[in-house]
């Protein structure tokens, strides 16, 4: 429940800092987080979009369609975060209070202010991200993964 809090609180508290952008929340349509399962207050703010999966406006998006509208990404521990980086987005992942050594070297959020540095480091951003390439690169097995799997395995 903390980390709901901290999540809901920073998003929050970015949006009315940063009026001048659109923040959208897709939550996943199988854990529904946000929408159907949520039971207490939604966050608002004007520059706060919620995309529903259950509902239909919403439905026809798929999470890399919504990527490619992205200027970069803060996500929850989940596969969004390659998919995204895979992008040359900058890509944050909220840790709060979680342990989260797979993410290195994405920033990771543990304080409000981290929300804001995030964004400010990436609205400067031009090129693709040096530190989302990075993490890519140490995520995904290039080339033929199966056989260098086996290779690691046995050796």
């Amino acid at each position: 429940e903390a980390y709901r809090t901290f999540f809901i609180e920073g998003v929050v508290a970015l949006a009315e800092r940063s009026p001048e952008i659109v923040f959208l929340i897709k939550p996943h349509q199988a854990g529904l987080w946000l929408t159907k399962r949520y039971k207490g207050d939604q966050p608002v703010a004007p520059n706060l979009l919620i995309a529903d999966p259950e509902s239909a406006e919403w439905q026809k998006f798929t999470a890399d369609q919504l990527l490619g509208r992205m200027a970069a990404v803060i996500t929850s521990p989940s596969t969004i975060a390659l998919d995204a980086a895979r992008r040359g987005l900058s890509v944050a992942v909220v840790a709060h209070d979680l342990q989260l050594d797979q993410y290195s070297p994405l920033p990771r959020i543990n304080t409000p202010q981290d929300w804001a540095d995030f964004v400010v480091n990436a609205k400067a951003k031009t090129e693709p991200d040096e530190r989302s390439n990075d993490f890519v690169k140490r995520t995904v097995i290039e080339g033929p993964a199966a056989s260098k799997i086996l290779d690691d395995l046995i050796i």
